[in-house]
């Protein structure tokens, strides 16, 4: 099975910034934030849906560009090296929507969590696309673009193929009202958010995303009850998980209600750091490592 050392990534992203991210660390943490996203989280994930093993590693490989491209953003050339990462996302999207039609995968809802897992990821990619290459859609500023880039890869693949491996466990409840969640929760926030741009009522944005929140808060409970049922480091990897999405879902369900009830705290530069970190760190590799542990014992095989 192909794995790498998840503590070897993390060496390695933290050497490159304190060598060379020092205005990245102070002023861009979303960059941060999808760097982080794209080396730890990204990798596990595609394992999860069956990536090939070629392809693994050539998007692990090309994930590692972005520090670089982050760090040195818009000096020379150096900016075209997001390429790599963006075309083998590109790649194993295409071949995955390939294989997924070919075998005819029709027979429940839940079979499509990973391929619309995999759509959040483009548009993620996409969006790092448009911030590397100084292009803002809708005139949002490159800290919102940025930003998105990092939402859609954690809020938008991590957390459907996190309530994709949830769904499948015959104790959890709420199958349906889960299943429905990522297919409607990214879209409301991210239609509303658009909406708010373009002039129409902040009640539209603050809504959708209440009730984004709604439904992960959902996905946490049965979470809770699915790691009474593990035990050893899957039973803490899967508390730490929901531990981390409860508390950032706190944050944001404050700063989605900011419109009606201000608070200077609850910001951008704030909520990046906090709720975006600990979304990355706390949630999103404890959930895939719990998850690709637990794959991988009923699989018989030993996990990384």
């Amino acid at each position: 099975m192909y794995d790498r050392s998840i503590s070897g990534k993390f060496s390695m992203i933290v050497i490159l910034l304190i060598f060379f991210g020092e205005d990245l660390v102070a002023n861009h943490w979303e960059g941060v934030l999808t760097c982080s996203a794209a080396i730890l989280l990204v990798p596990i994930g595609l394992q999860l849906i069956g990536t090939r093993k070629l392809l693994l590693q050539i998007t692990d490989v090309s994930a590692f560009f972005l520090l670089p491209v982050y760090c040195f953003h818009g000096f020379l050339t150096i900016d075209f090296f997001v390429l790599p990462y963006c075309l083998s996302i590109a790649v194993i999207t295409v071949f995955y929507i390939y294989e997924f039609f070919q075998k005819r995968k029709f027979e429940s809802l839940v079979e499509w969590l990973p391929l619309f897992a995999l759509g959040y990821l483009v548009v993620g990619v996409g969006w790092l696309f448009c911030f590397i290459f100084g292009i803002n859609p809708l005139d949002f500023d490159d800290v919102i673009v940025g930003l998105t880039a990092a939402h859609f890869h954690l809020a938008g693949f991590v957390l459907t193929l996190h309530i994709w491996q949830l769904v499948q466990q015959p104790t959890v409840k709420n199958k349906w009202l889960l299943t429905i969640s990522p297919l409607l929760g990214m879209p409301l926030v991210a239609t509303g958010i658009t909406m708010t741009k373009i002039g129409f009522p902040f009640q539209i944005e603050m809504i959708g995303s209440l009730v984004f929140i709604i439904f992960v808060l959902i996905s946490i409970g049965e979470l809770f009850r699915f790691s009474k049922t593990q035990n050893g480091i899957q039973k803490f990897l899967f508390l730490m998980a929901g531990l981390s999405l409860s508390f950032t879902m706190a944050l944001a369900a404050i700063y989605a209600i900011r419109f009606v009830y201000p608070h200077p705290f609850f910001n951008i530069p704030n909520m990046k750091i906090w709720h975006g970190t600990i979304n990355v760190f706390g949630f999103g590799l404890a959930a895939l490592l719990g998850w690709k542990i637990h794959e991988d014992r009923d699989a018989g095989t030993q996990s990384v």
